[in-house]
């Protein structure tokens, strides 16, 4: 739908589009820096890859991620994931070093392979145990933090 569109620098209208359950897909918006994912459900392969986000943050009921989202996306500093995620794609979190994952799901969520370039995994501390020896998950086991008393809890 904006595909490859290097004007648009924002889209805080999806909230408008209330039937809309899958995110539009922003591949090569190079400008975009920020989306309003209220009321999305689901988001496709490469949907955000090569934007500008600083941060991607979905809301309750959001529950599959892609795969190669922030493939080339180098400036996004956090994805916040809420408790109802079920599954995260591969390759998201390869070129995302200054990246900070927050996944509020107490149910670990599948994660896909080659996603551990992100700098740190904030999960509930209930869940640590469980996220550090959960598939392509236990490469962060070094890198899982507590959300509460995080500046993410909220």
């Amino acid at each position: 739908m904006f595909q490859y569109n290097p004007i648009i620098s924002m889209f805080k209208e999806l909230p408008l589009f209330t039937s809309a359950k899958v995110c539009p897909n922003f591949r090569g918006c190079s400008s975009l820096t920020e989306v309003n994912f209220s009321n999305i459900t689901s988001l496709g392969m490469q949907y955000l890859n090569g934007t500008s986000l600083i941060m991607a943050v979905f809301h309750e009921g959001f529950t599959t991620h892609g795969n190669l989202n922030y493939y080339t996306s180098k400036l996004i500093e956090l994805v916040d994931f809420p408790s109802t995620v079920t599954s995260i794609g591969e390759n998201n979190f390869v070129t995302t070093s200054n990246c900070v994952i927050v996944c509020r799901a107490t149910s670990v969520p599948t994660l896909g392979r080659n996603n551990g370039g992100a700098k740190a995994l904030y999960v509930p501390a209930a869940a640590i145990d469980n996220y550090k020896s959960a598939t392509n998950w236990s490469a962060y086991a070094n890198k899982i933090y507590s959300i509460e008393g995080s500046e993410y809890e909220h």
